[in-house]
C-alpha cells in the first residue's frame, strides 16, 4: 500500500502498478517527466486525482477508485487511453487523444444516489464532473479529440439512463457534420 505515493524520476519512462492499493488525494506524476506509459491493473485507487503532463499511453483495468467524488484524469498528452471495468472518471481536456477504450465496469452506476428514490440527482459534483455543476460532459468532453473511440457496455447495462451517457451522447452529436 502506498499513501500519498510521491515518485521522483527524471529517467522512469514506463510505469507499472498491479494488484496495489494507492491512497491519497493526488497521484501527480510531475516529478517524472519523461514517463510516457502508465499501467494500473487490479488496484484499489483512494484517489481523487491522477495527473501527468508527460504520460501518453495510460491503462487503467479492472481498478477500483474509493473516493468521496468523481474521481478525475488530468493528462493533457495522452494519446492513447484504455478504462476498462472501472468506474468512468471525470476526464479533463485531452487534446492530443487519438484512440480511446472504454468499457464501463458492470457494477458501475457512474452517479450518484442523491436524487428521490436514491436516483442520480444529475446536478451534483459527481454527476456533472465539476465543484460548479455546470454540466459539462462527464465523458465525452475529454474524448472528443480521439479519432478512434470504443465505447464498450456490459449485457444489459443501461446506458442512457444514466447522465453520463446521456450528456455524453448529447456532445457526440455535435461533433456528427
Amino acid at each position: 500500500m502506498l499513501e500519498n505515493p510521491s515518485l521522483v524520476s527524471r529517467h522512469l519512462r514506463k510505469l507499472e502498478f498491479t494488484e496495489m492499493v494507492l491512497e491519497g488525494d493526488v497521484l501527480d506524476f510531475a516529478s517524472c517527466p519523461a514517463l510516457e506509459d502508465l499501467k494500473m491493473a487490479d488496484c484499489r485507487l483512494h484517489l481523487d486525482k491522477i495527473s501527468s503532463q508527460s504520460v501518453k499511453r495510460l491503462n487503467i483495468d479492472s481498478c477500483y477508485f474509493f473516493c468521496d467524488c468523481r474521481p478525475s484524469i488530468s493528462m493533457h498528452s495522452l494519446v492513447w487511453l484504455l478504462l476498462d471495468s472501472c468506474i468512468v472518471p471525470f476526464l479533463e481536456s485531452m487534446p492530443s487523444l487519438e484512440t480511446a477504450f472504454v468499457k464501463p465496469a458492470a457494477y458501475s452506476r457512474d452517479c450518484c444516489i442523491r436524487g428521490a428514490f436514491k436516483e442520480c440527482c444529475g446536478i451534483c459534483a459527481e454527476c456533472t464532473g465539476d465543484g460548479d455543476h455546470g454540466s459539462r460532459c462527464v465523458l465525452l468532453g475529454g474524448l472528443s479529440s480521439a479519432i478512434h473511440l470504443e465505447l464498450v457496455a456490459e449485457p444489459g447495462m443501461v446506458l442512457l439512463g444514466t447522465p453520463i451517457f446521456t450528456l455524453s451522447l448529447k456532445v457526440l452529436f455535435s461533433f456528427i457534420p
